[in-house]
């Protein structure tokens, strides 16, 4: 008995210690350890605690003591099982995530409605009671014991509160796992849209023993023993759907360039025209400043003065160079708003 229970402290100790491999990415573990997963943690944590509350302020005989009981493991075990099945598929491993996510979000509205009829306040996120069970949420291992004096001592309101804070927590880490296996090229494959042809497709042929026993059961074959295409045939799809991505990724990134180009054209042909506008109203300036001192011995008027000042602004704005047609027309305006003449 002695020995019995060296054992299951040793076993204990090893299912809260992550693995020495796992500790460089706790979230999402190469193999199917479950117990490294936060994600895992959390909602273990969430049955604990959901196991106690209702049974502690649900009446009894009322169904949804068993439903929010049954959410609660639902949601833990089905990331177990995905866990444990990411050894052998990925599909399966995020299809059992994405039920377990499910299922927590069933909790959550059960924890919403039994505050919500019972008259009382669902903390904010960013309130100081939320931001406390956020920090607590930090803390590693993550196990119920960080969880069991608040659900002792403090009201169900409260204690609600804690759960629906936790499930955020969860499901923001499941969320997280799901897009990183959905990041799998296999993966984004078997999510392709697929036609009617696919709908109408031939079914597989069938085993014989014959073939089974020449070809062994780990491998699809015809009838008389000959090997199957047919097995062959996803992986050629799955390689040439890539092929396809790349050449569609190709195709935009040069429309993506010959639109560029073209927007570029259309700035320099803008640009050299407002250019050519420029040079031709200084040139005018120029050319008006010499007829009047030409014909006045030298010297302008004030009006002179002040036209050819507001007109050497107007041409400056003109150049691409320059603040361009914004400050042209800031010019106009201001030079309809003084009423100034020019010649």
């Amino acid at each position: 008995m002695k020995d019995d229970g060296k054992n299951a402290k040793n076993v204990s100790a090893g299912k809260d210690s992550p693995h020495p491999s796992h500790s460089s990415h706790p979230i999402i573990p190469p193999r199917g350890d479950y117990q490294t997963l936060l994600s895992y943690q959390k909602a273990e944590v969430i049955y604990d605690l959901t196991f106690r509350f209702a049974h502690k302020y649900l009446a009894k005989g009322d169904r949804t003591v068993d439903q929010m009981i049954q959410s609660a493991r639902s949601g833990k075990q089905n990331i177990l099982e995905g866990s444990k099945a990411a050894l052998t598929s990925k599909e399966t491993e995020l299809k059992l995530t994405s039920v377990g996510r499910a299922s927590l979000e069933e909790l959550l509205a059960d924890y919403r409605d039994y505050l919500r009829v019972r008259d009382h306040a669902t903390w904010d996120k960013d309130s100081k009671e939320a931001q406390f069970v956020r920090r607590l949420g930090r803390k590693t291992p993550h196990t119920y014991e960080l969880y069991r004096e608040f659900v002792e001592t403090r009201p169900p309101e409260v204690i609600a509160n804690i759960a629906i804070c936790l499930i955020h927590q969860a499901n923001y880490l499941i969320d997280q796992q799901r897009r990183w296996l959905a990041s799998f090229p296999f993966i984004a494959w078997l999510a392709r849209p697929r036609g009617a042809a696919w709908e109408q497709r031939a079914p597989a042929p069938r085993w014989t023993p014959r073939a089974r026993k020449y070809w062994g059961t780990s491998r699809r074959c015809y009838n008389k023993g000959v090997a199957d295409e047919e097995a062959r045939r996803p992986l050629r799809s799955l390689r040439g759907w890539l092929i396809q991505r790349d050449v569609e990724q190709k195709q935009q990134h040069e429309a993506n360039l010959e639109a560029t180009a073209h927007v570029r054209a259309e700035d320099l042909l803008k640009a050299a025209e407002w250019f050519r506008l420029h040079q031709t109203a200084t040139e005018f300036i120029k050319e008006c400043e010499q007829r009047w001192r030409s014909s006045q011995a030298g010297e302008l008027t004030r009006e002179q003065e002040i036209g050819l000042l507001w007109a050497r602004d107007t041409a400056k704005a003109l150049s691409p160079f320059e603040s361009g047609k914004a400050a042209m027309l800031t010019a106009i305006r201001q030079n309809r708003s003084n009423n100034i003449l020019f010649g």
